[in-house]
């Protein structure tokens, strides 16, 4: 059986291919287990499609900066801050030093920011979040 289509292009893919600079490869699948399990758990079938979407959300961001943090090193903060600015829905400081890095690597919380989108979708749902409102 082939996966789900919006399974064929996630960031899921990246968390097997090692991380030469950072060593991240190990911890970035262990991310994306643990976003993959919180999202999926008591999952509908009808809700799939959505639920990968939300994986997409929260995974997309972090894994491609841990790429970008990993190609150029920690002695490029100029090319790294350059590349991690073009992803999309980049926010916050990009590390420019070895204590910055550390603590970007070490310091997310992947239950936090599942629990977030997941909280956000259902405002969606209800309708309350202001967006959704209009407001």
């Amino acid at each position: 059986m082939l996966p789900h289509p919006a399974v064929r292009d996630t960031p899921l893919t990246g968390a097997i291919t090692p991380s030469p600079d950072q060593g991240q490869a190990g911890a970035q699948a262990i991310e994306d287990a643990c976003a993959l399990g919180l999202l999926f758990e008591n999952v509908e079938p009808a809700d799939i499609g959505a639920r990968l979407k939300l994986y997409e959300k929260v995974r997309m961001g972090r894994a491609s900066a841990v790429q970008i943090f990993s190609r150029f090193g920690q002695d490029q903060a100029d090319r790294v801050k350059q590349e991690v600015e073009k992803i999309d829905g980049w926010k916050g400081a990009v590390p420019a030093n070895q204590g910055e890095f550390h603590d970007w690597n070490f310091a997310w919380d992947v239950y936090r920011e599942c629990q977030r989108v997941l909280d956000e979708d259902k405002d969606v749902e209800r309708g309350t979040r202001k967006e959704a409102n209009g407001i």
